[in-house]
């Protein structure tokens, strides 16, 4: 086997890995802001597809809570540049589930 050179090296390597190396592929800290604070999602979002993982009670999950994340979630998947149905889908549940909290807040009784 030939010894390679730097770029054909970087051909065996995935693409990822090759394409930061290249400088195709970089985080800026503002990227890393982002991307960190959806880190508590994943566990949420990618369990209910597992047959053993049954743990998350959707319908007593804090609409209050659920509504702004899920905003903040699609501004996330517009910033990294997502499909654009996927952000304005997710936009729409995000609003959607946002107002029913505040509805649900404004019909508590007042004491």
């Amino acid at each position: 086997m030939p010894i390679l050179g730097k770029e054909e090296a970087v051909g065996w390597v995935p693409y990822p890995i090759a394409a930061a190396r290249r400088g195709g592929v970089t985080m800026s800290t503002l990227d890393v802001v982002i991307l960190v604070l959806l880190i508590p999602a994943a566990p949420v979002f990618l369990t209910p597809w597992l047959p053993w993982e049954r743990w998350v009670p959707w319908g007593k999950l804090p609409k209050a809570v659920l509504g702004p994340y899920l905003l903040y979630a699609a501004f996330a998947a517009w910033h990294f540049q997502l499909q654009w149905w996927f952000a304005l889908g997710m936009a729409l549940v995000g609003g959607v589930v946002s107002v029913i909290a505040a509805l649900a807040i404004a019909k508590k009784p007042k004491p």
